[in-house]
């Protein structure tokens, strides 16, 4: 796997132009100004849908784009801790397929796919 492009976390939520607009950004420094705009997530203004999106939902995507940088980093560990089990021929059927589909999803989050 190679290093990751993408903007280091932690990402945090905020919603500085009401809670129907939530922008996702980066503080990785730990600086108190320094914030860098990652992501941002809409939903209507009251609270119901905007474009086919809930609030709620809305809220859910912002929460799983805000867990991105750690997801991210615990996949690859994880996937670091299965590659001996497969190269001794320890995993049966679903644990390589869950394998794969980690190595997969790393390969997407790092633009490979």
């Amino acid at each position: 796997m190679s290093a990751p492009k993408f903007t280091p976390g932690p990402w945090g939520i905020e919603d500085p132009l009401g809670p129907e607009i939530m922008s996702i950004v980066a503080n990785p420094e730990g600086e108190t100004y320094e914030w860098t705009f990652v992501a941002q997530v809409t939903a209507d203004d009251d609270n119901t849908e905007a474009q086919g999106i809930s609030f709620a939902e809305a809220q859910a995507n912002a929460a799983l784009i805000r867990a991105a940088p750690e997801l991210y980093t615990e996949l690859r560990h994880l996937v670091r801790l299965m590659e001996p089990l497969e190269d001794r021929g320890l995993l049966n059927i679903p644990g390589l397929a869950t394998l794969n589909g980690a190595r997969a999803a790393l390969k997407k989050a790092e633009g490979q796919q």
